[in-house]
């Protein structure tokens, strides 16, 4: 799972501070395996963007009430500048996302789900 938050005033996506349609959320995960040019072990990164943007997919409804999922625009994606082992994901929230306190999103890396599609466990926004 990945932790979210706001840009521009670094609160955490909830119902009193949701994501906004339009505005950008940053993604903090870790445990995403070797990576290409690494810093040497516990020194911060550098902020250089790795070469290949995962697919980011937000909940919309479709009007009728029936979820679908659709692609968000990632802007960055590499290992966090100034921490180490930390890797982040720049994502604008879709304008057609779903409103709520649990919007569900999910995050492919290389076509690989951050999570597999039958698991319990979601990672979810409060988006207005």
């Amino acid at each position: 799972q990945v932790l979210a938050v706001n840009l521009p005033d670094g609160s955490i996506p909830s119902t009193t501070h949701p994501a906004i349609r339009g505005q950008y959320v940053i993604l903090y995960g870790p445990g995403v395996g070797p990576v290409s040019n690494p810093p040497a072990d516990g020194t911060p990164a550098s902020g250089e963007s790795a070469p290949d943007l995962p697919t980011v997919l937000v909940a919309s409804s479709d009007g009728t009430g029936t979820s679908a999922f659709i692609p968000a625009t990632v802007t960055y994606s590499g290992l966090a500048p100034g921490f180490a082992g930390l890797w982040q994901i720049n994502v604008e929230i879709p304008m057609d996302a779903q409103s709520g306190n649990n919007v569900v999103i999910k995050v492919y890396e290389k076509d690989r789900p951050n999570l597999d599609e039958t698991s319990g466990l979601n990672t979810t926004l409060a988006i207005n």
